[in-house]
Parts: structure tokens; sequence; C-alpha cells
């Protein structure tokens, strides 16, 4: 796997990776924010739980939860030095899903996107989105979508 940033590193190239178990965040790999940290344990849980009798509606499901998890992992001092906001908006951007208080401010996690690919190459992708942004004394409505196709078998160069 090879990455590329332009956040917070002196030189932007390419950064190839070793096979592995990888979740990424708004912070560098080498500092990563503590929901980063908390989440690839969650997801690991997750990956480690799972059978050959694991469907697709189970994984969705069970990647939604880990994706909706509004646990504060507060204080981080990596998103305190990198938003060099205060202690009472650090906190609401502490978690996984991130939610302010709307009469504070109108920002957070507005949409989830996963795709499974299994062994025989048949993709799902689920997407879960705010069907609109978000307004004080007013319920969020969410919508989602979920699209299955088979890869097509990579073309052979004769």
């Amino acid at each position: 796997m090879t990455s590329l940033t332009n956040m917070l590193v002196d030189n932007v190239k390419p950064r190839k990776w070793p096979p592995g178990t990888y979740v990424w965040g708004n912070s560098p790999p080498e500092k990563p924010f503590r929901k980063v940290v908390e989440g690839k344990k969650l997801f690991e849980k997750f990956v480690a739980s799972l059978t050959e009798e694991s469907g697709v509606e189970e994984v969705i499901v069970k990647l939604m939860e880990i994706a909706t998890n509004d646990e504060k992992f507060f204080p981080d001092p990596q998103i305190a030095l990198q938003t060099q906001r205060s202690p009472e908006l650090c906190q609401y951007l502490c978690s996984i899903m991130e939610k302010f208080p709307l009469d504070l401010l109108r920002y957070g996690t507005r949409s989830h996107s996963i795709i499974l690919v299994d062994r025989d190459d048949q993709v799902t992708f689920y997407e879960k989105r705010m069907a609109q942004p978000p307004q004080i004394g007013k319920t969020i409505v969410w919508a989602d979508k979920k699209i299955t196709f088979k890869l097509d078998p990579p073309s052979r160069n004769v």
C-alpha cells in the first residue's frame, strides 16, 4: 500500500506501507489522534470476531457501530496541537463520530462509507449520510444506500 499526504510533513512524497491493519485520521501516522488509536483497537477486535458465516449485512452493522462511536477520547494533546482550539471545542473533536451541539457549531460527521469485496469479487458499497444539514430543534434525518456489483476480471495483455 502507498499513501501520499501534504499535511504536517516537511517533504511530500509517496510512502510505502508493509502489509498490516491501518486506521487513518486527520493526523500524521506517527502522531495519531487518540480516537484513531482506539478506533484501530475496535476494528481489530471486530475483524478477529469474523467467521466464515459472517454475512455482508452483519459486517456493515458492526462497522457502522465503530463509525458511529461517540465516546470522547479526551483530552487529546495531538488534536489540541493541530487545531489550536480551546478544550471546550476540542472535546467534540475527540470522538470517532464527531458531533457538536448545534447551538455551538454546525460541524460534525455527516457521512460514512463502507466498501466490501469478497473472495468472489462481489463488491458491496454502503453509504449513510445526513439527508439535510442539521438544524436546532429538528431531528437529524439520515439516508442510506447500498450498491452491489461484480468486479470485472483483470484484462490480459497478450
